[in-house]
């Protein structure tokens, strides 16, 4: 019976196990050969490339090196300009605390929310040129404006009637004597349609009656038409000039008129610089606030 049993083990071992152990070697001996292969192949791959990785990552150390340097010498070159903006700035405020230059209505109305805008313009220069304005200066500030404009005045200026009128018939500035001066401000607004052709029409040709270009190159002393632009980068359209499609003859087909172009940096700061010279020494309210609008013109 054990024999019988000794006999059945050993085949079992012969059979079986055998060959299990043998598996068991073969799949050993292959997972080392992947590792080793793994290895090398690794050790290969390092050996090749970590000398361009190395030369790579030296390349961009240089770059970063110089471009430091760079950036340090141009800072360095500019610590004298930085210098003197720092010390400029701090005098600005000192002497800004004496006498505050700095402070502007017009400025502060505007970070309020409250823009000085295009009809607001034509209601600030109304203000100034009419004789009966809060300012109590009478036609003085109109005297002034037509004298820089080169309008023909009587000699006895004070009794001459003046009307002037704001956005009357799309017109920004109407100012009226016996003959009219239209007046178009704009604040970098687009020239509507045959704006100006449209102003001639309404303010000019009913009381001239006159389409002949000649007429009016000798009666510019007394017609005009000023087109106010905030500086010289903003001149009138070809179309402003034009006649409406909705007209015919006989009226002509381009405004008879040459257009007087004016500026707010330029015309404008002028005369409020005249009518400061003007005032009373003692009128530091009036004069205070056309420095302010002259600043603001400036700026436009």
């Amino acid at each position: 019976m054990n024999e019988h049993k000794n006999t059945n083990w050993d085949l079992l071992t012969c059979e079986v196990m055998a060959p299990l152990a043998e598996m068991e070697a073969d799949i050993h001996a292959r997972r080392e050969a992947v590792v080793t292969a793994t290895t090398q192949l690794h050790k290969d791959f390092s050996d090749k490339h970590t000398a361009e990785c190395a030369e790579m990552i030296d390349r961009i150390h240089t770059l970063q090196t110089a471009g430091d340097r760079e950036s340090l010498s141009a800072l360095q070159s500019l610590t004298p300009f930085l210098q003197e903006l720092s010390d400029l700035t701090a005098r600005d405020r000192q002497l800004n605390v004496r006498d505050g230059h700095n402070f502007n209505v017009f400025s502060l109305l505007a970070a309020c929310g409250v823009g000085i805008g295009e009809t607001c313009q034509s209601r600030l220069l109304k203000f100034l040129l009419e004789a009966n304005g809060m300012h109590g200066q009478g036609s003085l500030f109109l005297w002034l404006f037509l004298k820089r404009l080169g309008i023909r005045v009587s000699d006895d200026f004070r009794k001459e009637h003046w009307t002037v009128l704001t956005e009357e018939g799309r017109i920004d500035v109407l100012l009226t004597r016996t003959y009219p001066l239209s007046e178009n401000k704009s604040n970098w607004a687009i020239d509507q349609p045959n704006q100006l052709y449209r102003y001639w029409l309404r303010a000019i040709y009913p009381r001239t009656q006159e389409t002949d270009r000649a007429f009016y190159e000798r009666e510019k002393a007394r017609f005009r038409i000023v087109y106010l632009a905030p500086d010289d980068g903003k001149v009138p359209d070809g179309q402003t000039r034009e006649r409406p499609s909705c007209l015919h003859s006989p009226l002509p087909a381009v405004l008879p008129m040459e257009v007087d172009v004016r500026t707010f940096d330029g015309f404008i700061c002028q005369w409020l610089g005249d009518c400061i010279q003007a005032l009373p020494p003692e009128n530091h309210a009036l004069r205070e606030f056309l420095r302010q609008y002259q600043a603001l013109c400036k700026t436009l």
